[in-house]
């Protein structure tokens, strides 16, 4: 009868195993080179890549705004933080980009 059980325990901890190294290997990003990156940037278009930029950069104030604020857990997003994310998101579906300048993006809030 033990001979069953360790044959069923090692079953299942293969099953967790194969889960497991799956999950990894579903959430771990693909990894590139910077020239094929590059390459594939170039055959984007502009207004793709100003969204991006726009989106990267309030992701960047809402991260130094925790740091200066000494949070180390995540802070829920304010009001004009979402508004700014949901105008960026519809503009990305638009292809027409309204993003901030350099001197905007910084972290006077």
């Amino acid at each position: 009868m033990f001979p069953v059980l360790i044959s069923i325990r090692q079953r299942i901890a293969l099953y967790f195993n194969a889960l497991h190294e799956s999950l990894v290997r579903w959430m771990k990003p693909h990894s590139t080179s910077l020239l094929l990156g590059t390459i594939a940037d170039l055959a984007r278009g502009k207004s793709a890549l100003l969204v991006e930029n726009a989106l990267l950069r309030q992701q960047v104030i809402i991260l130094r705004r925790q740091v200066k604020d000494g949070c180390e857990t995540a802070e829920t997003l304010s009001r004009d933080d979402r508004i700014d994310q949901r105008d960026g998101q519809k503009q990305s579906a638009l292809g027409s980009p309204e993003y901030p300048s350099a001197s905007e993006a910084s972290c006077s809030s």
